[in-house]
């Protein structure tokens, strides 16, 4: 095997498909590449638009989802919206917790984890213990579960806070 010569069907410049490159091609199944190096990065820049983004991807789902579910649950079954959105970002905790750990060690796209601990920050902490359990996702991750707790923390200080300020410095006072 040596080196071949190959026209680029976009520009139409040569470029040499060496024989390390016929290799790896080889071992794939794949036929000879028809663009250039430079080419193939524009169309692969071309691809790769905002939306290919995992984090922009799943925080705009996760969020979306969690928004709709919320109102059509304020909508039509519960009464306070808080208690919507909880059910909802708790719902969709689940799932995407769930769907991350099913597609683990696939090629398809990972859920990141800052969108695991956001939604989970966003309400659906119960959610995601819930998923962690039953899927046994990110349980043995050290670096996760520091974050998630402390995520669990903040959220505890924030519910003290509210607690405190809002119902029982009120009673005390009054």
């Amino acid at each position: 095997m040596s080196d071949v010569t190959i026209q680029c069907v976009e520009c139409g410049r040569s470029f040499a498909w060496t024989e390390r490159d016929q290799r790896f091609y080889k071992e794939r199944g794949w036929g000879p590449p028809k663009r250039c190096e430079g080419c193939r990065a524009r169309k692969k820049s071309e691809r790769e638009s905002w939306w290919a983004r995992p984090l922009i991807r799943y925080s705009v789902l996760a969020f979306g989802l969690s928004m709709a579910l919320a109102f059509a649950l304020w909508w039509y079954l519960v009464s306070d919206a808080l208690a919507a959105w909880l059910i909802a970002v708790t719902g969709v905790t689940v799932l995407m917790y769930v769907y991350d750990k099913a597609i683990a060690g696939s090629s398809w796209m990972r859920v990141p984890e800052r969108v695991l601990l956001a939604v989970a920050f966003a309400g659906g902490t119960l959610g995601a213990l819930a998923a962690m359990q039953v899927a046994h996702h990110k349980t043995i991750k050290e670096s996760f579960r520091k974050k998630f707790w402390l995520v669990v923390c903040v959220q505890v200080a924030v519910i003290a806070a509210y607690l405190y300020l809002f119902v029982i410095r009120p009673r005390l006072a009054g």
